[in-house]
């Protein structure tokens, strides 16, 4: 008997595992970040940013036709920015995959947080 239930435990164990849905790995909160862009590259949605913390950290980032948009705290249809240009934004960071950024401030403040609170 004791065998039987652990042959029918397994299989329905298996069953969830096959059948279940997909799940991404994502952090639950948004992380934020300033800096400056040094590339672009265009037709792969992605850019570098140089970071201005103290260790000036590169960071690749990504963006998506959900990405929000903000240029002096006024939305904006597309997500366009020129090399050199400062911005900030806030982003996923999964742990598989490329970074994506979700929001992206444009010009005005350098603090996200302070965008952020007057949306």
């Amino acid at each position: 008997m004791n065998n039987m239930k652990i042959s029918v435990f397994t299989l329905l164990l298996g069953v969830f595992l096959v059948t279940g849905t997909q799940v991404q790995a994502m952090p639950r909160m948004w992380r934020s970040i300033c800096g400056k862009v040094d590339r672009i590259y265009p037709e792969e949605k992605t850019a570098i940013l140089i970071t201005e913390d103290k260790k000036k950290k590169v960071m690749l980032i990504t963006w998506n036709k959900r990405t929000r948009a903000y240029r002096n705290g006024a939305p904006v249809d597309k997500v366009e920015f020129k090399e050199g240009e400062q911005l900030c934004l806030h982003y996923r960071a999964p742990l598989f995959g490329k970074r994506w950024a979700t929001k992206v401030f444009l010009g005005g403040p350098k603090s996200p947080e302070k965008t952020a609170k007057s949306e």
